[in-house]
């Protein structure tokens, strides 16, 4: 465990991350910022990063109503349009990320991290004007 001890050394030299994959350190929010506009009555939709947006390196697909549900339940579908991936993010439409899949044979994916069911609700929040 090597890396954790030079982890936590580095942190006490005062070492801070200043992105992590694509998202930077000025795009993030403090919760000072984000209890000031929640008392304020304003929404979160201007500070939460869109689903389609996340997790860039796996393909997404949009799963068809019934093969939704399967997901939701943990259980394996069938996504033709994936058969060359390995992992796919599962969406219920534009903005409800409903799980990340591996494929297990072929076409056929098995859910591994499945997401609270629900709408995922961002107004007016759409990646490239989707």
């Amino acid at each position: 465990m090597p890396w954790l001890i030079h982890g936590l050394m580095r942190a006490d030299r005062g070492s801070r991350r200043t992105r992590c994959g694509e998202f930077q350190v000025e795009d993030a929010h403090t919760l000072d910022e984000i209890a000031r506009r929640m008392a304020g009555g304003a929404g979160l939709g201007d500070y939460l990063i869109h689903p389609r947006l996340i997790l860039p390196h796996m393909p997404a697909v949009t799963a068809p109503p019934e093969a939704a549900a399967r997901v939701r339940n943990g259980g394996a579908v069938n996504l033709p349009e994936m058969s060359e991936a390995k992992l796919v993010r599962v969406f219920a439409n534009q903005s409800d990320l409903l799980a990340i899949a591996s494929r297990i044979a072929g076409t056929l994916f098995q859910p591994k991290v499945v997401l609270a069911g629900g709408k995922t609700a961002h107004p007016g929040h759409e990646p490239n004007g989707e």
